[in-house]
């Protein structure tokens, strides 16, 4: 399965890739400030990141953030 994401992936890319991110869910605010080594605005709700994307938890958005 891993194989056939990360073709996929390539596919949508047009690229080589040495693996397929890694997609990480984090939880709150605070966690995303840690992660980020600095206070983030409040619009921040995901980025990538050394072949990572990290997501703020689409449970935790109206709560951790100004999306609704």
């Amino acid at each position: 399965m891993e194989n056939e994401v990360l073709k996929e992936l390539e596919d949508f890319f047009g690229m080589k890739l040495d693996r397929a991110p890694e997609i990480i869910f984090v939880k709150t605010r605070g966690e995303i400030d840690k992660l980020k080594g600095k206070k983030t605005e409040p619009w921040v709700v995901g980025w990538a990141e050394s072949g990572n994307v990290y997501i703020l938890d689409k449970d935790n958005f109206e709560r951790e953030s100004d999306h609704k």
